[in-house]
């Protein structure tokens, strides 16, 4: 999230601890609403970002035992996922059809995945993050707020694409196979002076 920062995308303000007295500090921060998920999950469940309420303070003391995550809210967004490949970069918006799951979209299997298409400067420096970290692929979160501003929330490279190919009709797996064969390992001298990435809808 550091590198985020760097490469000029906001964040919201974020902790990792497994120090309940951290914790009680950083909830206690702020009147904003804060959610909460596991630092590592299990094969044999799914562990879903939650929403912070006051029966969970009972619970914080067990923290010492498995670290969390625990971040401000982004209220009233719309949550895109990014997909970058080496200086490729596709972007689909996932609208959610239950209320349940405004706060993860993946507690909606029914959810509508469309094409979204990212100001150039947001896709600039997603590519440039993904080289700075050494990688040449990368599935991104990203909130996207009602004044315009699109906030990093996490990058996994090891994410999921065939559900925004699929609903959103971008070609990842080509780029996926193009990137394969170009057999490279991510130069970080130039991460500075990266060609501008090409966005795809």
């Amino acid at each position: 999230m550091a590198q985020a920062v760097e490469m000029g995308l906001p964040v919201p303000e974020t902790i990792v601890t497994n120090s309940p007295e951290d914790a009680r500090i950083f909830l206690s921060a702020s009147p904003q609403s804060s959610v909460f998920k596991v630092l590592t999950g299990a094969r044999f469940f799914f562990a879903d970002t939650r929403r912070i309420t006051a029966d969970h303070y009972d619970f914080l003391d067990a923290l010492e035992f498995a670290p969390i995550i625990l971040q401000r809210e982004v209220e009233d967004k719309r949550d895109i996922r990014a997909t970058v490949i080496d200086d490729e970069v596709f972007a689909a918006e996932i609208v959610p059809n239950h209320q349940g799951a405004r706060l993860d979209w993946r507690l909606d299997a029914s959810a509508s995945v469309l094409a979204h298409r990212l100001p150039d400067s947001v896709s600039d420096s997603l590519v440039l993050l993904v080289r700075r970290l050494g990688l040449r692929y990368g599935a991104i979160d990203l909130a996207l707020r009602s004044d315009g501003c699109y906030v990093f929330l996490e990058i996994n490279p090891g994410g999921q694409f065939l559900f925004a190919e699929i609903h959103a009709g971008l070609p990842i797996s080509t780029a996926l196979a193009r990137a394969l064969l170009k057999n490279e390992t991510p130069n970080l001298l130039k991460k500075e002076s990266a060609t501008p990435a090409t966005t795809k809808t």
